[in-house]
């Protein structure tokens, strides 16, 4: 009688590099929308270290292991260049209405623009409306 097939458990212990993974991003108003802005992503690096439990397939899963380690900077290359530039809407100014004592103001912004003023701070400019 012949022995019964062995199973066994395949996985993959998955490391990324550089940890912390920084992304700068800069702020931007276009119009009353704010946006994030992606500057820049650093290359990704991902390596994969074969775990298993049977033997006979520790070559296999080796090799799979150094495949897809040779592809990563490719398909990291390819995220990153996806990414940069990206442009994500956050908020949209909206005009505000303040009553007091049976009188409204609405107060509406334009032409808002972000700027720095060189001492590192933000600096907000926009057109006020007021009716």
């Amino acid at each position: 009688m012949s022995e019964p097939l062995k199973t066994g458990t395949i996985s993959y212990d998955i490391s990324v590099s550089p940890t912390p993974l920084v992304i700068n991003v800069g702020l931007s108003v276009v119009t009353s929308d704010v946006k994030v802005n992606i500057v820049d992503v650093p290359n990704l690096s991902v390596k994969l270290s074969p775990k298993y439990s049977w033997n006979p397939i520790d070559d296999l899963l080796t090799t799979v292991g150094l495949l897809a380690n040779a592809f990563s900077s490719k398909i990291s290359s390819a995220i990153v260049d996806k990414i940069k530039g990206v442009s994500i809407k956050v908020y949209t100014v909206q005009p505000v209405t303040v009553g007091q004592g049976g009188i409204s103001l609405t107060f509406a912004p334009s032409d808002i623009k972000l700027s720095n003023d060189g001492k590192g701070n933000l600096q907000i400019t926009a057109d006020l409306s007021i009716s």
